[in-house]
Order: C-alpha cells, then structure tokens, then sequence
C-alpha cells in the first residue's frame, strides 16, 4: 500500500459508518450518462452549446456527454478528474498534481509528449492550463464532446473538447452558503448570492477551499505537507438584457492556489524483473535492465530535502474575465467574445522524485549535490481571444448558417526570461440543410494560422484546413442516426536545443499533428424508461510529434520528430434505465483499440526490448483499452417533506502501458464512490459522502524515469503518481430566499 496519513485515515469514524449503512440499505449507484437528471426518465429535451449555439442534445450529430449541476452535487464532484470518472471515452491524467492536466479523449495519448490533446473551455472561451482547481459549484453543465473539435472550437481540441458552462443569475433574490468537512483535513466554505433587478442580473460566489493531502513524507528532512491543496477564488458575472433581442454577459474570476509538493514516488531499477540484451547498434556493456507486469503499490513518499521546506509546492494566480455579448436581428443572430486572462505560476519541486540528495556528474564522473533537480520555476502567461459569430435561418428555416472569426493571443515569459508567444487567427464557417423532415447535412470549416515564436530566433506559422461533415437521418421522433467525418490538428512547435544547430537545422520546427476520424452513432428513447446511445469510430493519427534522440560529438540530444501514424478504433455504449420512478440506473461501457504504425524509437532501451526499436503494432501507452461506469440512484419521499437520496457510483478502468513498448503497466482500477442525502423542500441539504470505498491502490499515472544518482543515469526506474485512499466527509448547504 501507498504510505498515506493513518492518523488522518481513521478519522470520522460515525460518518463512515452510518454512509457504509446507508449504502448497503438502498443500494444506490448514480451516474450521469448524456445528460439525464437521474430522476428523469424518458428523453426530456437538454438544450448544451456543443457546437457554439443551442441545440438538443439528442439531435446534435456529435458524441456528447452531458453532466448537470444536480448530478455535480449530489455525487459530490470536486473536478474535472471526478467529471472524467463517470464519462465514457473521457479521462485525465494528473500526474503532477494541480499544475497540469493531460486530459484523454477516446484514447488519444502521445507517445512520448506531454502535449495537451485536448482542450478546456469555459463558456465557450479557451482556458490555458489546468481545470484541476476550478470550483464546481458554480457550473450549470459540463459537456463532454468526443473527437476532434477543431473545426468548431479550434487550436487545442484535437481529440475532444471539455466546456464548463457556468450557472446563470437566479430570477430571485437568492443567497446560498455551502460548507463541507472530511478526511485529510478537506475544509470547504462557500457563498453565493444571485438573484435580478430590472434589466441587470447578478450572480457573486465566494470559496475557501483546504487539504492536508493523504500521504506521509518517510524523508525526515523534507516538507510534511505532501499533496496539500488550497484554493481561495471569487466569482462574479452579470447578465444585461436592455431588451428582448439583446444580452450581455460579463464574467471575472479570481483564485489563489498554493499546493505542497505534489505527491509522486521512484520505483527504483533495483526492482527491474527483466532484462533485454543490447543489440548490435549499441556500445557493449551488458543487458539493458527493465521492469515487466504491473508497477508496485507500496513505494513510500520520499521528497524533498535540498530546497528549504516552505519552497517546495505550486502556487497559480489566476484571473479569467470575458464579455459575450448576444444580438438577435431577427433571420440573423450576432454574438461576439472577447476575453482576457492572465497566471502567475510558481514550483518548487523535487523532480528526482525520490528525496535524492546526491546526482551524477557528467562534470566529475562522480557524485555531487542533487541541486539540478530541486528545482524553482517561476512564469507569466497573459493572453487574450476574441471571436465573432453571425447565424442565420433562411429558406423557410430548412438552412442554417454561419460565418465567423476569430483571433487569440498568448504570451507566456518563464524563469530563463525567455518569451514564447502565440497568435492565433481564423475564419469560421457552417451551413446545416435539412432535405426533408428526416435527413440532413453539414458542413462546418475553419482555416486557421498558427503563428508561433520562442525566444526571436524561433518563428513560424503554420497554416491548416479542418472540417467536419455529417449527415444525419431522423427514423422517427425517437430515433437518430448519424455520421461524421471530423479533422483535428495538434499545434505545432520547435525543437530549441542549441547543440542541434547549425548542422540539423532541418529539425528545429515540428509540423501539425493531423487526426481524422469517421463516426458513426445512434441516439434513440427505447421506452419511456429507456434510452440508448452508441457510437462507433475509428481515427487516424498522422504527422505525430514523437520524441526521439541523436548522438551530436557523442552526446544523445533529445528532439520532438513528425514521425509515424497511429490508429484508433472504438466503440462507445451507454444507457438511462428508470424502472421505477424513483429509481434510475445508468450504465456506460467504452472500448478502444490503437495501434501504433511506422514508428521505430531511437531510445536506447526501446532498442534493446524490442532488438531494433519498431514498437509498430503496440498500443499506445496512458490509455485503457476498456472503461466501464455504473450508477444508481434511489430516492425516498416521506411525508413531513423530507427527500431522501441514496447512491453509489462504480467507475472501471483497465490497465495503461507507461511506454509503448508495452512492458510496464499501472494496472486495472475500481473507484467506488457513495453518497446518502436528505433535504428538505429544496432549502437545506445535508450530504455523507465516502470516496474510493474499497482503497484501490492502482496509480493515478505513471511514467518512465531516470535515477539521478545512478551512473551516466543508466539507472531506467518508474515514477508513479500514487492514488489517495479511503475519504469520507459530509456536506451541508442552506438556500435563504
């Protein structure tokens, strides 16, 4: 087992207890597949913005999720990592804490990058960074959108998109306070007041958020407060309607995080089960050594030690704003964005991953202060995005239509003052053409320019052409079938080190990744009491940007390269069963198959596994081949008014490869989630909630690392994200109207 807090871990004894009773007397999953409030039944229409206006979730020809803010709640979701647990295709790994996410969309993982390859957005504006630490209490909807998105949402959405939709003022004057108290020390307070005079609408939220973190630092000279967390933010919008055709919107957020160092463990090389010979092309010097089968669960914490204690940790402020501002000319809509956002950031970390307070030096061939790897890293992003829509309905409302623009502008300066900068321009448009009451077509398409410059001597822009087409056809008013076909490009970029000038000078850019898929899928109400939906896909992933080395005056230099094809194929299921009325089940299944083509690595170790480097016919590592989510939610109703809630959550996912030559993995994982809780009429609520109730222990993530001190770091280990055990807490909120 992972070394946790035990002190911390026997704490709230009678709140487990009575959450264990509950759960075993009502047996009570919940889920949120596609939208559907769990009491619900039937295909209510669920209006979501997935592709820049609103539409009806079950007509809209895109694979789409849709988790609402009563789901949210009564299942006590934190973040955007719990959001990923109950939505099929959809996950993220975090394996740094809160300072940066990799989100994954229907497998989509890099082979050897730490590039985003999928984007967040929040009211349809691009967030830069993490969602790691965004409040969730103050978001209406979170709409999960599989595939590339490129053409509508543009750079970032290569695989999928992620949009928070925040919650609109109240019609009355409302004021809200939540607090909630759990294991580790998890402190949340939070206010909100709302409501609407006139013309203006208002809505004002407030939150303390803290966490001791779960896991104790076996390094005695090292920082004591492990994967502690704290977010202070505020939240206010306003909402204008100076008449019936015309609303403003204005929205600005604040928050402070400040983090301890993350958690994160070194399995050594010690532990290598397996060894591989060198191959020819390599220096002799016995076998390569490597670790097969499923990574340990027991590594203890070990960090720290080098910098002084209070260093150790990531801070981010952030401030996002943005104005939207929506015009109805009658046959023709006007909206326009603009948005301005800004993160001061700073680590302090141990990224020898271990407490190592001694490294090899190539100076001295021999040992010497493990400073290079405590490290502080300060930046400054600012950046700034405007776009402008005109919608339209023309011949007797049959075709839809839509012209756009767009431009964003990011600017980000970091510890070696160094500045990277990007702009982004575009030219959007759509048309939509119902043929007759039962087929219809689309198109969408943007053209876009990727001007992107590190530091002056590094200047590019590149230049792509996405789309996506789809055809739908109505089978009758409970039943759509639908294909797309989607293109995605992932940014491109530039290799900076200076040892590969002037002589590899043709490896300094790094083109656009390119990813094509084909979609087909079913949205349709079997009954009342059922509804299913299934997609099936398959993608091609060309151009990949692969990190690879050359021997430069016998010194292995590191380059990302365009090199190799990846394919993926998928099928998606998920349904909403309500066989009583105060009983609903949803359940979700995803399987995705990659293969990896035509690429052979030049790593060192990879040669040695596989006798020349090709991994071609692998899979590609960090991305299940299944994942399954089952949820049920049974509600009481007594006759002073009070409700009752019950519900327990399964989320399933199999074992990732850390690399892909598929030697080491993390591990299959079970998270079973339950929560228990009684209102009364809406006003107050009081919730018992227990998380990850049968400890597994499978890491969050995983990757291949270095020793620090080994020799000529020949030392090949395995850094694991450890998982937080056992939580269990309650959570009270009253509304004042």
């Amino acid at each position: 087992m992972w070394s946790r807090n035990t002190v911390i871990n026997n704490s709230i004894g009678p709140v487990s207890a009575l959450l264990l009773g509950t759960v075993l007397a009502y047996s009570g999953p919940v889920a949120a597949q596609d939208g559907l409030n769990p009491e619900e039944s039937g295909l209510d229409e669920i209006v979501i913005t997935a592709r820049k206006r609103e539409e009806n979730l079950m007509e809209i020809p895109v694979s789409v999720s849709v988790i609402n803010s009563d789901f949210i709640e009564s299942s006590n979701l934190l973040s955007v990592n719990d959001i990923a647990a109950v939505t099929p295709g959809f996950k993220v790994n975090n394996a740094f804490g809160r300072q940066g996410d990799r989100p994954l969309i229907r497998g989509v993982s890099g082979i050897s990058t730490g590039v985003e390859l999928a984007g967040y957005f929040v009211d349809g504006v691009y967030v830069s960074g993490t969602l790691t630490s965004f409040d969730l209490e103050e978001i209406d909807r979170v709409e999960v959108l599989r595939g590339p998105q490129s053409a509508t949402f543009g750079r970032r959405t290569f695989a999928g998109a992620v949009n928070y939709v925040t919650s609109a003022p109240d019609e009355d004057t409302h004021f809200r306070v939540r607090a909630e108290l759990g294991s580790n020390g998890r402190q949340v307070l939070g206010a909100t007041f709302s409501g609407k005079t006139g013309i203006v609408g208002y809505r004002v939220h407030a939150r303390n958020y803290s966490y001791d973190g779960d896991f104790d630092n076996t390094l005695a000279i090292g920082p004591d407060n492990i994967g502690s967390e704290e977010t202070q933010s505020i939240n206010a919008s306003l909402y204008l309607t100076p008449s019936e055709s015309t609303t403003i919107q204005v929205n600005a957020l604040y928050a402070d995080d400040d983090d301890g160092q993350y958690a994160i463990v070194l399995q050594p090389s010690s532990d290598n089960n397996c060894a591989f010979p060198r191959p020819p092309t390599q220096s002799p010097g016995g076998d390569r050594p490597y670790y097969c089968g499923t990574l340990r669960d027991d590594v203890p914490v070990s960090l720290g030690g080098l910098l002084p204690d209070e260093a150790y940790g990531v801070q981010q402020e952030r401030f996002r704003s943005f104005v939207k501002l929506d015009h109805d000319f009658g046959e023709v809509g006007l909206q326009w964005i603009s948005s301005f956002n800004s993160n001061n950031y700073y680590a302090g970390q141990d990224q020898s991953f271990a407490g190592l307070q001694t490294a090899f030096s190539f100076a001295t061939f021999g040992q010497v202060p493990a400073t290079d790897w405590h490290t502080i890293g300060v930046s400054e992003t600012e950046s700034s995005s405007h776009e402008i829509w005109l919608r339209g309905l023309t011949a007797g409302g049959r075709l839809n239509w839509g012209a756009g623009l767009y431009y964003f502008d990011e600017e980000t300066t970091d510890s070696n003052a160094t500045l990277e900068e990007v702009t982004n321009t575009a030219i959007m448009g759509s048309v939509e053409y119902d043929f007759s009451e039962a087929f219809r077509l689309g198109l969408e398409l943007r053209y876009a320019e990727d001007d992107i410059s590190i530091g002056g001597p590094f200047d590019e822009t590149f230049d792509s052409l996405t789309h996506r087409f789809t055809a739908q056809w109505f089978v009758n008013e409970d039943a759509m079938t639908y294909f797309n076909w989607s293109t995605g490009t992932l940014p491109g970029s530039f290799n900076t080190d200076p040892d590969l000038l002037p002589d590899n000078a043709n490896l300094i850019p790094v083109d656009e990744g390119e990813l094509e898929q084909f979609e087909l899928g079913l949205k349709m109400s079997v009954s009342d009491d059922l509804d299913f939906v299934a997609a099936l896909y398959t993608q091609e992933w060309t151009n990949q940007q692969r990190s690879q080395f050359i021997i430069i005056n016998g010194t292995p230099v590191g380059y990302q390269a365009n090199e190799g094809t990846t394919d993926f194929r998928g099928i998606e299921l998920s349904a909403n069963w309500s066989p009583l009325s105060n009983l609903m089940v949803n359940a979700a299944v995803t399987f995705n198959d990659s293969e990896i083509n035509n690429f052979v690595s030049d790593d060192t170790t990879d040669e040695a596994i596989t006798g020349d480097g090709n991994v071609s016919g692998n899979r590609v590592p960090l991305a299940a081949d299944t994942e399954a989510y089952l949820g049920i939610t049974l509600d009481s109703s007594f006759s002073n008014g009070f409700e009752l809630r019950s519900r327990l959550d399964f989320s399933y996912q199999g074992s990732r490869y850390v690399r892909s030559v598929n030697r080491a993995e993390t591990g299959a994982e079970t998270i079973v989630n339950a929560t228990f809780t009684l209102q009364n009429g809406g006003d107050w609520r009081t919730t018992l909630w227990g998380r990850n109730l049968t400890d597994e222990q499978a890491p969050v993530s995983a990757l291949r690392y270095i020793e620090a001190d080994s020799f000529f770091f020949s030392g090949r280990a395995f850094a694991l994200t450890p998982r937080p055990g056992p939580e269990f807490g309650v959570t009270a909120s009253i509304d004042f109207l």
